[in-house]
C-alpha cells in the first residue's frame, strides 16, 4: 500500500472554504443577540423606567417620549415584527453570502445591523438617564 502525499487537503479550515450556511448561522446568531438586547430594553426596561418617572411626576423630555412611542409600537406588534425581521435578516445574510462569500455586501449588512442595534441601545440609555433629576450638592 502506498500513501499519496500530493493530494490537496480536504479540511475546510485548511483550504479556507467555509460553508455558506455555517457562516450565515454564525452571523445570524450575533444579530439575534443584538436583537434580544434591543427587545429587552424596549419591552421591559424602558416601560418600567417611564412608569417610575411618571409616578414621581417628572416631566419627560422629547427624546424619551419618542422612544416611548417606539416602545409602544414594538410592544403592540412584537409577535409579528420579530419573526418577520428575523426571517428577512437570515435570508438576506444567506443570499449575500451565496452571491459573494464574505464579500463587502454581507460584511456591510452584518456590521450595519449591529451598529443600528447599538444606536438604539445608546438612544434608550440617553432617554432613560435624561429625566433623572440632578441635585446640586453644596459642601459646607
Amino acid at each position: 500500500m502506498s500513501v499519496q502525499h500530493n493530494q490537496p487537503p480536504t479540511d475546510p479550515v485548511r483550504t479556507g472554504h467555509r460553508s455558506p450556511l455555517g457562516i450565515t448561522i454564525f452571523r445570524f446568531a450575533a444579530h439575534c443577540f443584538a436583537g434580544f438586547c434591543v427587545a429587552a430594553v424596549l419591552l421591559v426596561v424602558l416601560p418600567a423606567a417611564i412608569r417610575a418617572f411618571t409616578g414621581w411626576g417628572i416631566k419627560l423630555p422629547e427624546i424619551t417620549l419618542r422612544l416611548r412611542s417606539l416602545s409602544a409600537f414594538f410592544s403592540d406588534y412584537w409577535y409579528a415584527l420579530i419573526p418577520a425581521v428575523g426571517i428577512a435578516d437570515f435570508v438576506l445574510l444567506y443570499l449575500l453570502e451565496l452571491k459573494q462569500p464574505s464579500g463587502w455586501a454581507v460584511r456591510f449588512w452584518f456590521v450595519a445591523v449591529l451598529l443600528i442595534a447599538l444606536a438604539l441601545l445608546l438612544w434608550a440609555t440617553l432617554a432613560v438617564t435624561l429625566p433623572i433629576p440632578r441635585h446640586e450638592f453644596t459642601v459646607s
